[in-house]
């Protein structure tokens, strides 16, 4: 029988820790999307001591100030960070047979590290993409697997849930990025929407079909909070942008609002109902299933085994792939949803 990949996570832990260096010559900052990590930098070795709250995409550096980075602390990083992070990015030089610390460690860290990416999916269910950079079936090998093809499969029905992607690179061949690092090239314009981020497709997809433009000519705003007027305004966008029969139909929506004809447009087609919308509440996890599954009709759907949500719209969702749950017993209708994560549920749900 297979190990489990997260069976060497004690073994290789307690094998493989290594001292934080005790002080830092400089400071330096390196940029994420969303925010920044810190990195302390000394003669013997640089490492992440601190790290901006609202990071969601981060590409590690092999190197800071032509110091290799503590991979030690990229672990821990990973361990202790939070549920904000949605993408990470290793390049080639993280594990591959060019390993700048391979003659110290061995391939054995590369599966802590990779243990550690792992255990980061199953407790954040934010977390949708990895790429790693470096050979794939080196990296199965030592993690007990014939191929890396196995290893995803097992990935897969370790963590429980359909929407996380372990981009694996069997050639070895991704390239190193030097940090500080220039910004990636934007998405159609946007400063925020980096590639490699998990909203990075949804967002182009939006911007090509005219369902968003952005909160600004050069911004797509990622991590706000999506409001009812939003999504519902997405989706008429979608669905065309069709003219409602009226324009009052709620009674705190105005007639010159941007989501006037959406909000009117969506009560006609029994999308959105009551006397009031509350145009800018925000949108939840269970609002915005609800609205996609209305909008296609309400089809049925297989009985999703959640604790906390018992509605058809969620079946559906989880069914179509369109979301899942943020543990393997609960779904979380009442969380919030940012911008970019709308954006991913629309394109699950409508780009195919």
């Amino acid at each position: 029988m297979k190990k489990r990949v997260l069976s060497l996570a004690l073994t290789l832990v307690l094998a493989l820790s290594l001292a934080v260096p005790a002080f830092a010559d400089e400071t330096v900052t390196c940029p994420a999307t969303g925010g920044n990590l810190y990195f302390g930098v000394a003669s013997d070795g640089a490492w992440i001591n601190d790290a901006d709250p609202d990071i969601t995409a981060v590409t590690f550096p092999a190197s800071v100030s032509g110091i290799p980075v503590d991979p030690m602390s990229v672990r821990d990083f990973l361990y202790g960070y939070g549920p904000s992070l949605t993408s990470l990015t290793f390049p080639a030089a993280y594990c591959g047979e060019n390993c700048y610390y391979k003659d110290t460690y061995g391939p054995e860290f590369q599966a802590e590290l990779f243990v550690a990416v792992i255990e980061a999916a199953r407790m954040w269910d934010s977390l949708t993409d990895v790429y790693w950079g470096d050979d794939g079936a080196l990296l199965a090998a030592v993690l007990g697997f014939s191929s890396p093809s196995e290893l995803q499969t097992q990935i897969r029905n370790e963590i429980g849930r359909n929407n996380f992607t372990i981009h694996l690179n069997s050639t070895g061949s991704a390239a190193q990025p030097q940090q500080p690092a220039a910004p990636q090239a934007p998405a159609s314009g946007f400063t925020d929407v980096q590639k490699g981020a998990y909203y990075y497709e949804p967002v182009l997809w939006a911007v090509d079909k005219s369902i968003t433009s952005g909160t600004s000519a050069t911004t797509f705003s990622p991590d706000q909070t999506c409001t009812r007027a939003q999504i519902i305004t997405f989706l008429w966008k979608a669905a065309g942008s069709p003219e409602p029969k009226s324009l009052s139909a709620f009674s705190d929506v105005k007639t010159d609002a941007y989501y006037a004809k959406a909000a009117a447009w969506a009560k006609e087609n029994g999308i959105a109902s009551g006397a009031a919308f509350s145009p800018d509440a925000p949108c939840t996890r269970q609002m915005a299933v609800e609205f996609m599954w209305k909008h296609a009709g309400s089809p049925s759907a297989p009985r999703a085994q959640f604790t906390d949500a018992s509605s058809p719209a969620v079946d559906w969702a989880v069914d179509k792939s369109i979301t899942s749950g943020t543990s393997d017993t609960t779904f979380s209708p009442d969380q919030t949803c940012t911008r970019a994560q709308i954006m991913t549920f629309l394109y699950k749900g409508l780009a195919g």
